[in-house]
């Protein structure tokens, strides 16, 4: 597996606990997969975008480019 980001996973899951988000609603309202969230798996960039979209999160922050969190 290609190693991601470290701490995207991570990141990922605590904008999901901060926001109590259920990633399976949260999945449905991306258009993607529950199996997207998968830590697993190498993440797109339409999901990458898609999630930071609908929790107001930056990409930049989520790929760890920048300290700033909201989009």
């Amino acid at each position: 597996m290609q190693h991601l980001v470290y701490g995207f996973w991570e990141k990922i899951e605590d904008v999901c606990n901060e926001q109590d988000i259920n990633k399976s609603e949260l999945a449905k309202r991306m258009g993607v997969s529950r199996k997207c969230f998968y830590p697993t798996l190498m993440p797109s960039a339409y999901f990458i975008a898609r999630f930071c979209a609908e929790t107001h999160t930056s990409a930049d922050w989520l790929l760890g480019i920048t300290e700033r969190k909201g989009a």
